[in-house]
């Protein structure tokens, strides 16, 4: 159609066929084609060009044949078309290949397959990289996608824009879903794939669906705008090719989400993670792993969110990259966390600037990459605090050395519970550092300790390289800590501080006792050893030696006195050498030798401390302690040292007799004055636990607790409670009772004889 006023109408739906198979089977020069709604199909057996218009339904379904051979169909600019588009030859095992020479636009359904089972169709972008916007493309068995460099984008909102059943070569590409509704994305491979519609309030939030398992071998993008929305990508098989993600927003509404299925659990590798505004990962059971060698892995800002779950995140490149970039806390916090490389050299991993939490795991097993002497070595540097709180931090399980360091700017590291495996090295600068369970040293694991405090909860155990950095440590937990393995020498710490008060008293001496701290091994503290929290109580191993400089041990009251036993309560003892300042109040201890040469005499004398046997180089002589104890009748203070007796006169059925005024018989007044500091206690023992006949020895009134009633056969002791803030000496009386049966015997010698033991409590 050369230039001039001509015009090709393609009315209504009728079909054009152009069967030539050379040159421009149409050409339009300066004419006008309206396609309307009609099919133009080009049929011809050959190569020729097709005209860069604007089409309706275009269909390409030459005939091949094997004298012919393969054909190509090539556009011959930009082309627009509104409706379907079909390569569809049949005929010989030949190929029909479309290759673009413009961008296609319109909106085509687009179906690439053949006729019969011979023949093969092969849509191409050409190496210029021309667009293809379609509603869908189908590429149906014998049919082949190639996307060159191209951009690829599908607005089809229903089903599945694209389906690939034949072949789609993705190149570099990039696949662009913007159909707002709710779709499947085909499990094929990807180049680049983007997600970006644009929602609506009136379809709302939307969701894509995956095929299955799908490759996307470089950036994938979620991108949604428009309304206050969401788009869901929901996975329907694990995500492989290592892809740059990004999930995001474009505007100020739309929110987008990745969920890798709650039930399918499906893993995502990726180079990088970067989760920003009103982007979320909703991670389930699944495994999230970030290879990338360079730049950040995994950045979380704005208003962007990580849903843990129960998943694993593991960063393991082979390269000096930065691990984080964001804050991980609270809702956003990881559930387990892994840096597990395989290094061929020194590298080094740096968190970001915002703070780490993990509710699961935290590990570091590296492992040697190269087989070097000497073995490459992964530093792993703190940006922020880290707060593990699940099942604990274990550093260096690899078979490469690793070094957790908390850096110069002594951030704060708290656990769960802390392994330094063989290869696991922690260091502690100044920072605050916590285990809230156990702290466990492998043979060539080295701990590095706080130059502040170090607080540990669990059991502790040393078989490695312990330093303390002139640190402290303190025991604060709620059950029994043991402590094992090295704790001397080198290993020894330097502050030592034990707040734990679980267990349970010995309630004699070595009856039974259940201390807060065991110590399984000697030990040595190289400055002060301190404890001051009330019940505090500990166990040393019989035989082992304890070498302590400044010891600071107040127990603070009587009843919430410190108890230290030895291992076997009934034999041996634990050896003690105290060479510095000494505070000793409210202690009491059994079975100590503080004999040890170059230890001095511990000095227990404030009155405060129970010396409970066994205990050698200890002094518990109380400077002044006194205490004096009168029993007198009637009156107090009379100062007589006579022995007395105490009548109940005559007894019948019918009365309750008791010493004291209300019958005219005496009764026992003590009194007693001592400076214990706790007072003292007064223990009345009967010799015969009831008052019994002198001359017919059978013949008894049995002593009873219960109240004493005329005409039941019973003898007690009414004894009444004084106490006295200040002054003395302090009064107390003791008052006889009895009463007899209508069966008890009568005799006039009935006696008992007490025994009064007065005890102060210093």
């Amino acid at each position: 159609m050369d230039a001039g006023p001509h015009e090709l109408s393609h009315n209504g739906s009728n079909t054009l066929t152009l069967t030539g198979s050379t040159g421009s089977p149409l050409t339009i020069s300066g004419g006008t084609f309206t396609a309307s709604t009609g099919t133009v199909i080009f049929n011809g057996n050959g190569s020729i060009t097709i005209e860069d218009t604007t089409y309706n339904n275009l269909t390409f379904n030459p005939v091949l044949t094997a004298g012919v051979g393969n054909i190509t169909y090539t556009g011959g600019g930009a082309t627009v078309i509104g409706g379907t588009w079909s390569v569809n030859p049949s005929g010989s095992a030949n190929s029909l290949t479309y290759t673009f020479g413009g961008d296609i636009t319109g909106n085509p359904v687009l179906t690439i397959t053949r006729t019969g089972g011979s023949a093969t169709s092969a849509v191409n972008t050409s190496g210029s990289g021309y667009a293809l916007t379609a509603t869908s493309i189908d590429i149906q068995t014998g049919g082949t996608f190639t996307a060159n460099g191209s951009t690829v984008t599908l607005i089809g909102t229903s089903g599945s824009p694209l389906t690939a059943t034949g072949t789609f070569t993705v190149g570099t590409s990039t696949v662009i879903f913007n159909g707002n509704g709710n779709i499947t994305i085909e499990n094929t491979t990807y180049n680049n794939l983007t997600f970006s519609p644009t929602l609506t309030a009136g379809v709302g939030n939307i969701t894509y669906t995956g095929g299955g398992a799908t490759v996307i071998n470089s950036a994938w993008n979620v991108n949604p705008s428009g309304s206050r929305n969401i788009l869901t990508y929901l996975l329907a098989g694990a995500i492989t090719g290592n892809p740059t993600i990004t999930i995001t927003r474009t505007g100020l509404d739309a929110s987008s989400v990745v969920d890798t299925d709650a039930v399918g659990n499906y893993p995502i590798p990726a180079t990088r993670l970067d989760i920003q505004a009103d982007g979320d990962l909703i991670a389930n059971n699944s495994g999230i792993t970030l290879v990338g060698t360079s730049g950040t892995l995994f950045t979380l800002s704005g208003s962007g969110t990580f849903t843990a779950g129960s998943s694993i995140v593991t960063m393991n490149p082979d390269a000096a990259v930065t691990l984080t970039s964001g804050t991980f806390t609270g809702s956003n916090a990881f559930y387990t966390l892994k840096l597990s490389p395989i290094i061929t050299a020194d590298r080094i991993y740096t968190f970001g600037a915002g703070a780490i939490e993990i509710t699961g795991s935290f590990t570091i097993p590296p492992s040697d990459g190269c087989i070097c002497v000497p073995f490459p070595i992964l530093t792993v540097n703190m940006g922020a605090s880290i707060t593990e709180s699940g099942s604990g931090t274990t550093i260096g399980a690899g078979n490469a050395p690793t070094v957790l360091n908390t850096t110069g700017s002594n951030y704060a590291l708290t656990v769960a519970a802390l392994t330094i495996g063989d290869f696991g090295t922690l260091t502690g600068n100044a920072s605050a550092m916590d285990s809230n369970g156990t702290v466990t040293i492998s043979s060539g694991g080295i701990l590095t300790s706080t130059s502040g405090t170090f607080y540990i909860a669990g059991n502790y155990t040393n078989s490695g390289t312990f330093t303390h950095s002139n640190g402290a440590i303190t025991l604060d937990g709620g059950a029994k800590q043991t402590l094992a393995g090295t704790i001397t020498g080198a290993g020894a710490f330097y502050d030592l501080t034990i707040t734990n008060s679980s267990g349970a008293d010995d309630p004699g001496c070595g009856t039974s006792f259940t201390p807060s701290v065991d110590f399984n091994v000697a030990a040595t503290v190289s400055n002060n050893y301190t404890i001051i929290t009330p019940s505090v109580r500990v166990e040393y191993q019989s035989g082992a030696t304890y070498t302590f400089t400044n010891i600071n041990w107040n127990g603070q009251a009587s009843g919430t006195r410190i108890f230290f036993r030895n291992s076997s309560l009934s034999s041996g003892t634990w050896l003690l050498k105290v060479t510095g300042t000494q505070t000793v109040s409210y202690v009491n201890v059994a079975r100590s030798d503080a004999s040890v040469s170059g230890g001095s005499t511990i000095n227990a004398t404030d009155g405060t401390s129970v010396d409970c046997n066994n205990n050698t180089n200890w002094d518990f002589t109380a400077a002044g302690s006194t205490i004096t104890f009168d029993l007198d009748a009637s009156v107090t203070d009379a100062n007589t040292a006579t022995p007395y007796v105490v009548a109940l006169g005559t007894i019948s059925t019918s009365t309750v007799r008791r010493s004291g005024a209300t019958q005219g018989i005496n009764y026992i007044w003590i009194d007693i004055d001592t400076n214990a500091s706790s007072g003292a206690v007064v223990t009345v023992v009967s010799s015969n636990a009831s008052l019994k006949s002198t001359s017919v020895g059978g013949d008894t009134i049995p002593s009873s607790t219960g109240t004493m009633s005329a005409g039941t056969a019973n003898y007690g002791l009414c004894l009444v409670a004084v106490s006295e803030s200040a002054g003395g000496p302090l009064g107390g009386q003791i008052s006889v009772n009895s009463a007899v049966s209508a069966v008890t015997p009568a005799h006039s010698d009935y006696t008992d004889t007490l025994t009064f033991i007065a005890t102060g409590t210093f």
